[in-house]
């Protein structure tokens, strides 16, 4: 639940109590300015924050339009694999702590998952190469090309 649907309501609650405690006291006088100024400042900072994450968003989206060298689909094995967090403490399997200490790769090891994913990287390095293959020779170009083979030749 979003704490503005909540905290709107209690900060009017709350002046209103306020305004009717000063009015009580008579000596000191409520100042709707106050009321109003707040209320300026949380919307004031509610419409900062949208146009802050609105930018973000923006960002990210041009990034990844026009800057990413491949994109990892949601059924993809590479997204998958790369998502699942070491827990190397958490898990104690009786004798299957490989030498890294990374008990889950000795289950992953064994299954076909591991080639499959490295067919889909090898598919997806080829794919973006080609693509770099169209640019004209340059610094630039050959540094993205060692860093795609990199993602295939790299140890494991």
């Amino acid at each position: 639940m979003n704490p503005l649907v909540v905290a709107i309501p209690v900060f009017l609650v709350l002046a209103a109590l306020e305004a009717a405690a000063a009015h009580r006291r008579r000596g000191e006088r409520y100042k709707l300015g106050d009321l109003v100024s707040g209320l300026g400042c949380g919307t004031l900072d509610q419409v900062v924050n949208l146009a802050v994450g609105a930018g973000f968003l923006a960002v990210y989206a041009f990034v990844n339009q026009h800057v990413a060298l491949f994109g990892l689909g949601a059924r993809s094995a590479v997204t998958w694999i790369a998502a699942v967090p070491s827990r190397r403490k958490k898990y104690r399997y009786d004798g299957l702590v490989s030498a890294t200490g990374h008990p889950e790769r000795n289950l992953i090891l064994p299954s076909p998952s591991i080639q499959y994913a490295k067919d889909r990287a090898r598919q997806y390095v080829d794919q973006a190469r080609a693509a770099l293959a169209t640019l004209p020779d340059s610094h630039a170009r050959q540094v993205l090309d060692t860093m795609a083979e990199f993602v295939i030749t790299r140890p494991m």
